[in-house]
């Protein structure tokens, strides 16, 4: 490391070392602009305003909040996630998309895992003996997956494959089916101990995203489209499921699976063309109340190069570094600003404006808030699972938290240790880096 970098990053940190109690403290120039609050996250009308300074100072609940920009015959929509259906929810195996570190172990790339099931952008796997929760982002489901189905709706459940069978009950909306057997276009199911039929109309599964489909005695085919027990291919031919061993999807296909108004039918096909995370934040404010705001945190926006005499000019809100022959910093600065050398500091898009605890781990992962990067800040995905924590607060504390409010972040060796401000007290946590198993340790 060349004399110009210690220089540089000794006066850095002998400046925020003044400024590191103020991480979490209460800057007057910070976020001088107003924003806007509701009385609930579907509130058409704006409330009022207020600083998000004062926001954040009485913050008692954090929802996240995962939306799609989609497209559909030219048109543009902006769809929640449990409106959409995608290839990777209906798959029983997957593949990992890129390596990643767990309790000392490398799994890698391509390596295979089984399922267990999905809770927003979250999915629960099983590698070997063990069972963990991943981003699903991290999943790609595997080509000789025939995955499961799930109703689209509350669908009923006949005796026979037929509309005019007895019906035996009604199956709530997404409950989930194994392939077992096809009868003409209905599929015979199990549920709560009765055998009976459900109408493939009423079904949505892998073979609804298909692209390409490998067909038993002939390999691989195009596919146009799913036509109850059947695909229809590019060559107008109908293949029964039955004969299918495999599926490859359409990249960035998605389903509508929940109506709701302005939104494509039901069953309409979209094309993915951005994502989008929300923090939605419930604050209780003098005269007002609860009140609902919003803070985008990953947003579509241009990066931008700060210098370091520049940086020093800035309110601090957190820092981290690593020295060694690969330097790294994280500075959090109304915006996240990383640095490879301590002069010249880029300012990461995804987190637009926002301030979040930042931490360097010098084994290689970056932690920005709730959200890790395992490739050096390229991609950033959440690591905290905040229900659980807040599962572990509530035990611990035998109340309910008002508050829960990440205000630092310190990584260890296959672990990482979270303070949270729960309102009555500041609370640490540890987890496995790649688990999520917080304990509260102080």
């Amino acid at each position: 490391m060349g004399m110009g970098f210690k220089s540089n990053l000794f006066g850095l940190v002998c400046f925020l070392a003044g400024t590191a109690n103020a991480a979490v403290g209460d800057f007057t120039s910070l976020w001088q602009k107003s924003i806007p609050f509701f009385r609930s996250q579907e509130s058409t009308f704006i409330s009022g305003e207020a600083s998000p300074r004062d926001l954040e100072k009485r913050v008692i609940s954090t929802k996240w909040d995962l939306r799609f920009d989609v497209s559909k015959d030219g048109k543009r929509y902006l769809l929640n996630d449990d409106e959409l259906g995608f290839d990777i929810q209906f798959a029983r195996k997957a593949t990992m998309t890129r390596s990643f570190r767990f309790q000392g172990n490398e799994i890698s790339k391509d390596k295979k895992v089984d399922i267990e099931k999905h809770e927003g952008l979250w999915s629960r796997i099983l590698f070997g003996d063990q069972a963990m929760w991943v981003p699903t982002q991290l999943l790609e489901a595997a080509a000789d997956d025939m995955g499961l189905f799930r109703t689209l709706r509350d669908t009923p459940l006949k005796k026979d494959p037929s509309f005019n069978s007895y019906t035996l009950t009604r199956v709530p909306s997404l409950t989930e089916f194994v392939i077992t057997q096809w009868k003409n276009d209905w599929l015979q199911v199990r549920w709560k101990n009765q055998l009976g039929y459900i109408h493939s109309q009423d079904l949505i599964g892998r073979p609804d995203f298909a692209k390409w489909a490998f067909v038993q005695g002939r390999g691989w085919v195009k596919v146009k489209f799913r036509v109850g027990s059947q695909l229809q291919t590019e060559d107008m031919e109908k293949i029964p499921l039955s004969l299918i061993r495999g599926y490859k999807p359409f990249v960035n296909r998605a389903m509508v699976i929940k109506q709701s108004e302005g939104a494509p039918p039901l069953r309409s096909i979209v094309q993915m063309e951005a994502r989008r995370t929300d923090r939605w934040n419930l604050s209780l404010l003098d005269f007002h109340g609860p009140v609902w705001w919003k803070a985008n945190v990953i947003a579509s926006s241009e990066s931008m190069d700060i210098s370091y005499d520049d940086l020093l000019k800035r309110n601090i809100f957190a820092f981290d570094y690593k020295s060694g022959a690969k330097p790294l910093g994280l500075i959090s600065s109304d915006g996240i600003y990383q640095s490879a050398d301590g002069k010249s500091w880029k300012k990461l898009a995804t987190f637009g404006d926002q301030n979040f605890p930042v931490a360097v781990d010098p084994a290689g992962p970056l932690y920005v808030g709730s959200f890790r990067s395992d490739d050096n800040g390229k991609t950033f995905e959440p690591y905290i699972k905040w229900e659980k924590v807040y599962s572990t607060l509530q035990d611990r504390l035998n109340r309910q938290p008002p508050v829960m409010r990440l205000v630092g972040i310190t990584p260890a060796k296959n672990s990482v240790e979270i303070l949270v401000d729960t309102g009555i007290r500041r609370m640490k946590l540890r987890s496995s880096s790649y688990r999520q198993d917080w304990q509260v340790v102080n």
